[in-house]
């Protein structure tokens, strides 16, 4: 008998893909800020290196999650122009003329 766990998907669980995705920024960062200096190469034990071996995949890591963010951020306010209407309709006008003349006969 084979025992079967249901599958969880990330897009459904914001706050667990957080918790993930942090586990792993800081996994990579410890991996490779306590690993380096113990592979015996003497380059990598030095600090700047390692900072940029971490820097850069993380700098392109944020770019790439900023850029698919600003994107939602444009379609998002791109369909929300394309369905509030300019000009409100109704009878908007109509009832601010009607208390306008109210408001005088007071």
């Amino acid at each position: 008998m084979r025992l079967r766990f249901p599958r969880l998907k990330l897009k459904d669980h914001a706050w667990l893909r957080v918790l993930l995705y942090t586990l792993l920024i800081a996994a990579f960062v410890a991996a490779v800020w306590i690993g380096a200096p113990m592979t015996g190469v003497a380059i990598l034990s030095t600090v700047w290196l390692r900072l940029v071996i971490i820097g850069v995949p993380l700098t392109i890591l944020f770019t790439v999650w900023g850029l698919r963010w600003r994107k939602r951020r444009r379609a998002a306010r791109e369909l929300e122009e394309a369905l509030v209407p300019e000009v409100p309709t109704g009878d908007g006008q109509v009832l601010s003329e009607r208390m306008q003349e109210a408001l005088t006969t007071l």
